[in-house]
């Protein structure tokens, strides 16, 4: 999975994912535009604009089950402060 958001980060796309809330046993597809990857001793998250949020949030790496990558260009909210989102690791 983290291949196919570093690709989308990269080429500045869009990614639908298919993900995993461990907390509340559910699965949902959302589409995000990936802004940073986070690599911590407890696993891999990626901080993405959610487009179904309309917000920033954090998503586990581990609990990405797909990734489709879209040809739709990334949206990217330059107004965010990633480095507070990363440090909240906001969950989804």
């Amino acid at each position: 999975m983290l291949r196919q958001i570093e690709l989308a980060m990269g080429k500045q796309k869009q990614v639908k994912i298919s993900y995993l809330n461990r907390a509340k046993d559910e699965r949902r597809e959302r589409v995000i535009s990936p802004l940073r990857v986070i690599v911590q001793s407890n696993g891999t998250s990626i901080i993405a604009w959610c487009h179904d949020s309309d917000a920033i949030r954090t998503f586990i790496v581990d609990n990405i089950e797909s990734a489709e990558l879209l040809d739709s260009t990334a949206i990217v909210d330059v107004n965010a402060d990633l480095d507070t989102s990363a440090s909240a690791l906001c969950r989804t």
